[in-house]
């Protein structure tokens, strides 16, 4: 455009206006009336020279080239500032708007091939074949000849490939070098958030590169993005608090690439959340949760050493799982996990704190919580801080002798085991369950600690001594005596010292309770509703009907060729639920049970024909049932609905109707 202009200026919200001039000075164009930068176009200063900004209220400016720019006073930015190449020498000029985001990114890794004889290096011409626009990838051909040492002398770019790459590698014909095009920088910034104290969100992409202090002046709410090519790594430079105002900013968002804390603290006051291709790393740095209102963590968020340090604790959010590589550490609040998973990679030590029940990890206290679980192998002796809301019920296991490794989980179950409940026992009981992977158990010693609070103790606890069943709550078995609980202590203690188990369900009680106890099963003798005591039989698939329907003491087995249906969410709480191949648990009606099936598994078929929008699942632990030994779920019916958030993992899915 040129500079003696006449009319209106309007970049449309899709519009990109890139301005590749290379003189110094002002190259925007002036004289029109009026400028207007509808929300979603871009401004691009894409140049070789040192010039000036346009004092305008762009929605995106993108800094790209080699050059120096600064911006006129009352610059703004509503959108992203992507910082892509060159130097931007803010100053106080220009002002990040709320909302709006500050991209720092370090180039782009494009692939090189070189071609020609014996011993051919990269020479003096690189040609950019492919791509185009600002950030695109492309493939690097480099023709000619040249010394042991690759340099470029000239370069063939394609719109967006504008600063000049470094080349690293060499070899003989068909070698792969590695090329880095670009990095932006902030030579100066004293106040990017303005007079009114914006907030905004910083985000690191592209390559390896070291956080700098100046993308983060003001005093305004700030959160931080980590969005860098995969595998590469984003390091922190200095202890940083992300600052939040209200329910505005604080927040740290690991979205791709690695998140190196650098041996320093970064404080989050708002929200954690992360995916699959993000990650913490670290040593002896951490992220530290520490607002003053509950902290939510959502995603699929993976961290190194992290510490909770917030009296209104922290709060899985639904849907969110987290893993932990590290250490870590609850210095204040409840990590309240809820259904979600938690879990603990193999080299991550027990958790650091002074534990109570308001200083714990928090489970929903059923056995449909996915629980916390830890990675395990022969020596590993690991303490589960846990608890369900309002009592601490921690666990210690400790694998002294097995083969191979694997998961872990330990469910706290906030209800009496399933078994005689004719006599005394504790109103409380752990699950715990075990990946395939680890075999041999051969030794292994259980610490389970209560509080006793109200309701959790029945009868006289002096008299308890402590049972196991199979997680096939076959049959439950006295695995010591009076002496193995420790009533006195606090909070009192259920020991199974070297015992050849690692999984089952685990509490106290009299010795009757556990005493070649049986638990009753109900087996579906006929297809038929949940809720008809005709569908079942006891003893075996050709028992007599019971009395009465499955409870909380009884486990369900549905057995091959059999369709037991639950109408509008009419169903009981189990202890458990077996599928057999050919066997079906179908749902169907306006609602689905608010009660829990308890542990399910089997290579039978889930069939749900709600029309509930989107559609629900069953509570309970599906953990085996959706796993690589499991069944089929299908969506059917002849309702429209969207399908459930979670599970988002099917052994077999179908889609009918």
């Amino acid at each position: 455009l040129i500079s003696s202009a006449s009319g209106n200026f309007t970049l449309g919200a899709s519009a990109v206006y890139r301005i590749f001039n290379t003189n110094p000075g002002n190259p925007f164009p002036s004289g029109f009336a009026s400028y207007t930068f509808t929300p979603g176009s871009t401004v691009e200063f894409n140049g070789n020279a040192s010039q000036t900004i346009d004092a305008r209220a762009y929605s995106n400016l993108v800094i790209a080239g080699n050059g120096t720019y600064t911006p006129n006073s009352g610059t703004t930015v509503s959108g992203t500032l992507t910082l892509q190449g060159g130097s931007l020498n803010a100053g106080s000029n220009l002002t990040m708007g709320s909302g709006s985001t500050l991209r720092r990114s370090n180039g782009h890794i494009l692939n090189v091939t070189a071609t020609g004889g014996s011993g051919y290096t990269v020479g003096s011409l690189v040609t950019f074949t492919g791509g185009g626009g600002s950030g695109a990838l492309g493939i690097v051909t480099a023709t000619g000849g040249g010394g042991s040492n690759p340099t470029i002398a000239m370069i063939n770019r394609g719109s967006g490939y504008t600063s000049t790459p470094t080349v690293s590698g060499g070899g003989g014909s068909g070698a792969t070098f590695t090329v880095t095009i670009g990095g932006g920088s902030l030579s100066s910034a004293t106040d990017l958030d303005g007079p009114n104290d914006n907030d905004y969100t910083v985000e690191y992409a592209g390559t390896s590169q070291t956080m700098g202090n100046l993308e983060f002046t003001g005093a305004g709410p700030r959160s931080l993005r980590i969005n860098a090519i995969t595998g590469q790594t984003i390091t922190l430079n200095a202890a940083r608090t992300l600052t939040r105002t209200g329910s505005v900013g604080g927040n740290l968002e690991l979205q791709s690439g690695n998140f190196s804390d650098g041996g320093f603290i970064l404080d989050v006051l708002g929200t954690l959340s992360g995916t699959v291709d993000g990650a913490h790393t670290g040593t002896t740095g951490r992220i530290r949760l520490s607002g003053t209102t509950s902290q939510s963590i959502s995603g699929n968020v993976t961290v190194q050493n992290i510490e909770l340090d917030n009296s209104a604790g922290a709060t899985f959010a639904t849907g969110a799982e987290m893993t932990i590589n590290g250490q870590l550490t609850l210095t204040n609040g409840i990590l309240n996990v809820s259904d979600r998973r938690l879990t603990f990679g193999l080299n991550a030590p027990t958790p650091l704190g002074t534990f109570s029940s308001s200083r714990m990890i928090q489970t929903s206290g059923t056995t449909g919580a996915l629980g916390v679980r830890k990675r395990y192998q022969a020596g590993v002796n690991f303490f589960f801080p846990v608890g369900v809301p309002g009592i601490y019920t921690p666990a210690r296991i400790n694998l002294i002798a097995a083969t191979g490794n694997d998961f872990v989980t330990l469910r706290p179950v906030n209800a009496e085991a399933p078994t005689n409940p004719g006599a005394d026992a504790l109103q409380f009981y752990w699950l715990v369950t075990r990946g395939t992977g680890l075999t041999a158990v051969t030794n292994v010693s259980h610490e389970y600690y209560y509080e006793n609070v109200p309701g959790i103790v029945e009868g006289d606890a002096t008299l308890y001594v402590p049972g196991r069943n199979e997680p096939s709550l076959t049959n439950w078995t006295i695995a010591g005596t009076t002496a193995d609980v420790d009533e006195a202590s606090d909070p009192s203690i259920i020991y199974f010292n070297n015992v050849p188990y690692i999984d089952g369900y685990f509490t106290a009680g009299v010795s009757a309770k556990f005493n070649n106890a049986t638990i009753e099963v109900f087996y579906s003798g006929q297809d038929g509703d949940w809720g008809q005591n005709t569908t079942w039989r006891i003893g075996s698939f050709t028992g007599p009907i019971p009395p009465g329907i499955p409870g909380g003491n009884t486990p369900v087995i549905i057995g091959n060729g059999r369709t037991v249906t639950v109408p509008d969410g009419n169903a009981t709480t189990v202890p458990s639920v077996q599928i057999q191949s050919t066997g079906t648990l179908r749902f169907t009606g306006s609602s689905m049970p608010a009660t829990d099936f308890g542990l399910v598994s089997g290579e039978g078929r889930i069939l749900i024909e709600t029309n509930i929008t989107p559609a629900s699942f069953p509570l309970g632990t599906f953990t085996d049932f959706l796993g690589t030994t499991g069944g089929t779920v299908e969506y059917g019916g002849t309702a429209t609905y969207d399908l459930p958030a979670s599970p988002n993992t099917y052994r077999n899915l179908v889609i009918s109707g």
